[in-house]
C-alpha cells in the first residue's frame, strides 16, 4: 500500500513538474518575431499571399529569385565544366522523356556540382529549376501518398507538361 501511494504520489509531482516546467512564472512564451525581421533561410514563407498581376511584378519576381538563388541582380555566365549527354535516368518510371543531361559544374574550392537537366519529347521552350534540397535520391514510391518530398512526383508532372 505504501509503495503504490509512493508510486502516484510521484506521479502526481511528475506531472507538476512538467506542466510547471512548460508554462513560464512571467507568462505565455514570447510569440515569434515578424516574418520582416527573420531570417528568410529559417522561415517557413506562406506563398498563398504572393500574388503577381503585372507585368512589373513580374520582373520583380524575377530580379528578387536572381538576388536570392544567385546573390546577384543578373544570372550567372559560368558554364557547367562538362555535359555528359543522354545519361540513364537518376529517376525511375518518367514519360515524356527524351533524355537525361548531366551537367558537372566545379565550385569554390573545387567542390563538384552535378545537376541534371531532364529534357522532355514534347518541350514547350520553358524552363523550371527543381532542387531537392539534401535529399538523397529523387526515386520515391510513385503513389501521392505523402510519405517523401514529392521529387519522383514533381519530375514526372513537369515532363508531362512539357518542361
Amino acid at each position: 500500500m505504501k509503495t503504490r501511494s509512493l508510486l502516484a504520489a510521484l506521479s502526481v509531482l511528475m506531472l507538476l513538474f512538467a506542466f510547471g516546467s512548460s508554462v513560464r512564472a512571467d507568462g505565455p512564451p514570447p510569440q515569434p518575431a515578424s516574418p520582416e525581421g527573420q531570417d528568410s533561410v529559417t522561415t517557413l514563407v506562406n506563398d498563398r499571399t504572393i500574388t503577381i498581376r503585372s507585368q512589373a511584378d513580374i520582373e520583380a519576381k524575377r530580379l528578387a529569385l536572381r538576388q536570392f538563388i544567385w546573390g546577384t541582380d543578373t544570372l550567372p555566365t559560368q558554364l557547367p565544366t562538362t555535359v555528359t549527354r543522354n545519361v540513364a535516368s537518376p529517376v525511375r518510371g518518367l514519360t515524356n522523356l527524351a533524355r537525361v543531361d548531366d551537367l558537372h559544374i566545379t565550385m569554390e574550392d573545387s567542390v563538384q556540382g552535378l545537376a541534371h537537366h531532364f529534357i522532355p519529347q514534347r518541350p514547350n521552350n520553358r524552363l523550371v529549376i527543381v532542387h531537392g534540397g539534401h535529399d538523397c535520391t529523387f526515386d520515391a514510391a510513385p503513389s501521392y501518398a505523402d510519405t517523401d518530398i514529392g521529387l519522383q512526383r514533381t519530375i514526372s508532372q513537369l515532363l508531362i507538361d512539357g518542361y
